[in-house]
């Protein structure tokens, strides 16, 4: 504990770091796939805008991981005002978040079954 406290400046910075490096991966990634998402000030979610599918969050979310194999969250479950956004998990291995985006972006142009 007293190494947490002497180097929580370090820790919190590594931290910071590593949430910013994923963020800017993902978030180019997104770009590169013309999805249209926001950009998160926290940690660790990022929510996709996927209203463009015709189908309500809840239903994408479920297709997302029964068709394609990427597990996301749907944006009603935080709030009415989220409806029709996925949220993904930033904390996800680099491979993970990069393979899971390139999914996501097959299923929302029609690619996915």
């Amino acid at each position: 504990m007293l190494a947490a406290l002497e180097h929580c400046d370090e820790i919190l910075a590594a931290a910071r770091d590593d949430f910013a490096s994923r963020r800017d991966l993902a978030t180019t990634l997104l770009q590169q796939h013309k999805l249209s998402f926001e950009i998160p000030n926290v940690y660790p979610g990022l929510l996709i805008d996927l209203r463009t599918t015709g189908l309500d969050d809840i239903d994408v979310a479920a297709r997302l991981e029964a068709d394609a194999g990427v597990r996301v969250e749907a944006g009603s479950v935080y709030g009415r005002l989220l409806t029709g956004r996925i949220r993904i998990d930033l904390r996800a291995p680099q491979s993970v978040l990069e393979e899971g985006i390139q999914r996501i972006a097959a299923f929302q142009s029609g690619d996915q079954p």
